[in-house]
Parts: structure tokens; C-alpha cells; sequence
């Protein structure tokens, strides 16, 4: 990599999920700042191209300003479960997400969620786990019912999306659910009044790409607009250059907290195991887990089978401190010795006791950005006794 010319580096999703995560990144982005790979083309680093696009929220909505607290949704659990918050949090609603499957601790997510005095609504397409503990269940649409206008995640392009059949029954987008929510709570500002083809115009007009504007006959018609950079494709330092105040990289920047690039490593004597829980090809997150993943595993090393006496297909408990998840093993040497990996996203029916991998999974957050530090989690695995 240091001889080669030109040289990309691509860095992709996973490494940022523990507590030098963050760090990690940076300290792989800053590779080819120091090795000098840019401003050639096919030089540099790519992750994600997303940020290409930019939506100008103040050429939408106008200036305002918001006076509600802010939350992490990866302690949601702490949250949900904090006695001494003041004002207590009394109800939630949830959209575009299933945290009983996805946010760390499920259990105290759980515990939260059966609070007496917590009012729960899910806006959702599909009855998932944290539809089934919601007080109130709306029906949303799918991608197939609604005006949207969709920004590429590797390719520098976005795109109108128009419906392509109505909304079945009673469904709607999130807009509309927002703007009725709104407008029964006495808000009166113009946003609670457009419906969805309003909001597509606004949002085709507020959308930057590469600092210019988006074309919104483009996206009314169903098309993709694509960034325009200046002299052809990016080069990164050629035509397109970092967003810091001086336009130069920041090997150090205060978002790495006081001590980047130092490992803090996470043991525990009594749960010697670190469990990993990757994507897989049967869901997206935990999309589609309502018939795409019928059946739990956990998968761990020959050498840590063998010293459990585990063998393939057995049942097992694997266990920390936050509580436990019953499943089957799959012994491999996809994963070394030490490592055990459970999927992300499964839902709670493929767990033989309803408890997948985030139950095992701290609340902890890295000092980049706040993210979820899942393959922080340390667990044990013992055999499972069946009932006979």
C-alpha cells in the first residue's frame, strides 16, 4: 500500500462498533494523509458518498429553534428505566426503527417498554418485537406507497421516487403521521399543513449536491440527478477538498475526545468470550426478520466448543452480567479462538427463551459521536439443560 500509485483505501462498516471504534476509523482514514495518496485520481479513501448530498433545513422549515431534551437511542433501556429523570420520560414513539431487536441491553428496553405508566406508539409496517409491546399500533407505508427522494449510498447520484400503488388501508408516511400528531397538539405553522407531494418539492429544493442545487423536474419525474464535480470525477485534493474551516485534514480534530488513537481494551475474567454480532445475508439490520430468520445461532471455534464440551447443534446459554440468550451452536473456524459471533437483528422468536444478541450487548457508547460499542459485549457459553 505505501509503494502503490495510485492506492484507495476503503474503510467499511463493523470497525466502529466498540469503544476505540471511532478512533479506529480515524486512524485508518489518516493513512493516506500520511502516505501522501491523495490528489491523484483513483487516490485517497472512500467510506460512504452519502455526504455528497446536503439538505438545507433552514430553506425548508426557516430558522428555528428546538427546546426538547436529546437522548441517545443506545441507552434507551437507561431512559426508559431512570426513576430519577425529571421530567420522567412518560411516552415514545417509535418510527423507522425496532429497538427490541436492535438497541443495546434488550432486556431493560423490554423492562422499559412494560412500564404501566409509559405510553407506547410504533408506527410501523409489520408486527415487530416492539410493536408487539406498544400500546397503540399505526400501519406506514411501504416504499412501494410513498413520495421520496432517495440519496445513493456509494454512487454519487439521488433520485425521485413516486408511489406506485395507494396506501393500503389506512397507512401513511412519516410525514403525514407527524404533521396530524401536530395539528392535534395545536401546532399551527405551515409544515403541519403540506401533505407528501408538498414536502417532495421542498425537500427537491433544499437538497445541495456538492454545494449545488438539486433539480426538482428531475426528481418529479422519477430521474437521478448526479453531482457535478468540477473537472470531471472527484479527486480528492484535486477538485474536492475536506469541509474543516481551513480545508485541510485534521488528524487530530476534539471529536476523538483527550486520548485518541490509545487502545482501551475491554476483559472480563468471568465472561472470557467477546461476542460479535455482524449483518447477515438474511436481513437488513432487523428488516425482514419476521420470516427471513427462523432459527438462532451462535457460532464459536472448534478449540472453545471442545473445552465446553459443545459440539455442533447443540443447545447452549450464552451469558453475561446483562443476561442471556438460548440458541444453537455452530461450531466453525470462520471465527478465532476467543471470538464468538450471534447475528444482528434476529428477531425474539428465533431464540429458544426470546432473547437475541443485543441482550448481551452494554449501553456504553464510544466518545466519536455517541455510537453503540456492541462488540464490547463479553459473554460465557455453557450447555443448555432441556427440560426432559
Amino acid at each position: 500500500y505505501a509503494e502503490s500509485t495510485p492506492a484507495l483505501l476503503r474503510c467499511g462498516w463493523g470497525v466502529e462498533r466498540n469503544a476505540n471504534g471511532g478512533q479506529a476509523v480515524a486512524a485508518i482514514l489518516g493513512m493516506p494523509a500520511l502516505l501522501g495518496k491523495f490528489g491523484i485520481p483513483g487516490g485517497g479513501y472512500t467510506l460512504s458518498n452519502s455526504g455528497a448530498f446536503k439538505l438545507d433545513k433552514a430553506k425548508i422549515l426557516g430558522d428555528f429553534e428546538w427546546h426538547s431534551r436529546e437522548f441517545n437511542q443506545t441507552k434507551l433501556g437507561e431512559l426508559l428505566n431512570d426513576s430519577q429523570l425529571d421530567p420522567p420520560a412518560k411516552a415514545l414513539f417509535v418510527y423507522n426503527c425496532n429497538p427490541v431487536a436492535t438497541v443495546p441491553d434488550q432486556q431493560s428496553v423490554i423492562r422499559g417498554l412494560l412500564r404501566d405508566d409509559l405510553f407506547t406508539v410504533v408506527h410501523e409496517q409489520v408486527m415487530t418485537d416492539t410493536a408487539l409491546l406498544a400500546d397503540i399500533v399505526l400501519p406506514a407505508v411501504t416504499f412501494l406507497e410513498q413520495w421520496e427522494i432517495k440519496r445513493a449510498y456509494g454512487a454519487y447520484a439521488a433520485g425521485g421516487v413516486q408511489p406506485v400503488i395507494p396506501a393500503c388501508g389506512e397507512a401513511l408516511p412519516n410525514e403525514a403521521v407527524f404533521a396530524a400528531l401536530g395539528r392535534a397538539l395545536g401546532f399551527d405553522d405551515l409544515p403541519f399543513q403540506w401533505d407528501s407531494q408538498i414536502w417532495f418539492e421542498k425537500v427537491a429544493a433544499g437538497l445541495k449536491f456538492n454545494g449545488k442545487p438539486g433539480q426538482t423536474p428531475v426528481f418529479r419525474q422519477g430521474k437521478i440527478q448526479t453531482v457535478d464535480f468540477d473537472g470531471g470525477n472527484p479527486v480528492q485534493f484535486g477538485n474536492v477538498f475536506p469541509r474543516t474551516a481551513d480545508g485541510k485534514i485534521q488528524l487530530l480534530p476534539p471529536a476523538l475526545g483527550d486520548a485518541p488513537f490509545r487502545y482501551q481494551p475491554v476483559r472480563s475474567d468471568a465472561h472470557p468470550l467477546a461476542l460479535i454480532s455482524p449483518a447477515n445475508n438474511k436481513m437488513i439490520s432487523s428488516s425482514l426478520g419476521e420470516f427471513n430468520y427462523p432459527t438462532l445461532f451462535v457460532t464459536i471455534h472448534p478449540d472453545d466448543a471442545a473445552a465446553r464440551d459443545i459440539v455442533n447443534g447443540d443447545a447452549v446459554r450464552v451469558f453475561n452480567e446483562l443476561g442471556e440468550v438460548h440458541c444453537h451452536a455452530e461450531i466453525s473456524a470462520a471465527v478465532r479462538s476467543g471470538v464468538v459471533s450471534m447475528p444482528k437483528g434476529a428477531w425474539r422468536k428465533s431464540a429458544i427463551n426470546h432473547a437475541t444478541s443485543t441482550t448481551l450487548c452494554p449501553q456504553t457508547t464510544n466518545v466519536v459521536g455517541g455510537g453503540a460499542c456492541f462488540n464490547d459485549a463479553r459473554v460465557e457459553i455453557a450447555k443448555l439443560k432441556m427440560p426432559v
